[in-house]
């Protein structure tokens, strides 16, 4: 399973459903009281089951991000004088480029702009290279508040747009807003958010995996400009005023209090409120940090 900088099958096939980090010098774990993500394993079930992923994260000396990588595709990262940090992944398999890039930061260490060209996906009918880009707004707190992504991919080319909506001072997403342009067809979603009386023990965020298309090394460790304080329970997905689905999250301490597993469970519903399918749950277990 990928939770990354998707390939174009997975992530319009995510989309269509409607479920779809570094830092500069800045030491992101150490200033929010936030410990490093390691390592971490997971599990696709139900209709999405693609087996285990087995992901391990490295860093330098500064706590940047240097490499991740899963089951199939390893991610690096080179961090320039200017600022800019150069990105590419390659699948494991047979050494093959997926694509490469360079990502912006400001001076807070989050992304503000990230290009990529695809070189390979999963699809033989996809045109390549094409290019992804990525544009990141953020408020005066710097909370991230704005997506705006763009690829070019002949008949498949898509542009998405992300509202991120807060609540009075938290840095907590109350809402997202998220619009999909793709074969000349507009679609729209609100996801509402609600969390637990609990603290985020570290940076790690599993459900932008299925709802905000940012590239995998810098989401899955928390460096993409998304934050959030307390740990989440549950999004709700509207799609013109009735609930399509759901993503509820549990977690698994051990015995001193650490999370060691975060399960998510993904409802589709229709218009009438029927259950559609079969339920999707997306496991993330043995996570080390």
């Amino acid at each position: 399973m990928k939770t990354n900088k998707k390939s174009l099958s997975f992530l319009l096939a995510v989309c269509l459903l409607g479920f779809t980090g570094c830092t500069g010098g800045t030491d992101t774990a150490k200033e929010t009281g936030r410990k490093q993500l390691q390592a971490y394993k997971a599990d696709a079930c139900a209709a999405l089951r693609r087996g285990e992923v087995d992901a391990v994260l490295q860093y330098d000396e500064q706590n940047r991000l240097l490499a991740y990588n899963n089951d199939s595709v390893a991610w690096k990262y080179a961090y320039r004088a200017d600022g800019k940090v150069d990105a590419s992944a390659i699948y494991m398999k047979d050494g093959t480029k997926q694509l490469s890039g360079a990502i912006t930061l400001n001076s807070a260490g989050s992304p503000t702009v990230e290009s990529f060209t695809f070189f390979k996906v999963s699809r033989p009918d996809v045109p390549v290279p094409y290019v992804d880009s990525l544009k990141y707004t953020y408020n005066e707190k710097g909370s991230l508040i704005a997506i705006h992504e763009e690829a070019g991919v002949g008949d498949y080319s898509y542009v998405t747009d992300f509202a991120l909506n807060y609540a009075d001072s938290s840095i907590n997403v109350a809402s997202i807003d998220f619009a999909l342009e793709l074969f000349g067809k507009k679609t729209a979603y609100h996801y509402d958010f609600e969390y637990l009386d609990a603290e985020n023990p570290l940076d790690f965020y599993p459900e932008v995996t299925m709802i905000i298309p940012m590239n995998e090394g810098f989401q899955i460790t928390g460096r993409s400009g998304y934050r959030r304080d307390k740990l989440l329970k549950q999004v709700r997905v509207i799609e013109e005023g009735a609930l399509a689905g759901t993503i509820d999250l549990d977690y698994q301490y051990d015995a001193a209090g650490k999370i060691t597993e975060c399960k998510l469970t993904v409802l589709q519903f229709t218009p009438d409120g029927e259950q559609r399918g079969e339920e999707k749950i997306i496991c993330f277990h043995d996570i080390k940090y």
